[in-house]
């Protein structure tokens, strides 16, 4: 599947409800599937390869406006299967957590690697 055919997909499938002081925002689409979920997808799955490349999209799409504040690129010397790798281990160790978690958690990772450096 075309990288770019992945992310429309996705961004398709991504529904929020408008946020109102009395309700939290739900996400319904692949940042909204549970960790236990994702494991259990085959790898060859075209489910698995969307929500990859969901994760992959989201950490992208805040590397760039972070870069865009502070010229900061936190992507810069990841390894490009660096978030999908994460995900794994995240949600291995995580079941009850979600893939939005996972990629939010990812960030935090790569930014505290960067203040280390």
């Amino acid at each position: 599947m075309c990288p770019r055919l992945a992310v429309l997909g996705v961004a398709g499938l991504m529904v929020m409800t408008i946020p109102s002081p009395s309700h939290a925002q739900t996400y319904i689409g692949a940042g909204g599937m549970s960790c236990r979920d994702y494991l259990l997808l085959d790898k060859r799955s075209s489910t698995k390869t969307l929500v990859d490349s969901y994760a992959q999209g989201y950490v992208s799409g805040f590397n760039a406006v972070v870069h865009a504040q502070s010229k900061t690129d936190f992507l810069r010397a990841a390894p490009s299967d660096e978030v999908i790798l994460y995900l794994s281990w995240f949600c291995e160790q995580n079941g009850g957590r979600t893939i939005l978690n996972a990629s939010n958690d990812y960030i935090a990772y790569r930014g505290k690697s960067m203040i280390q450096r």
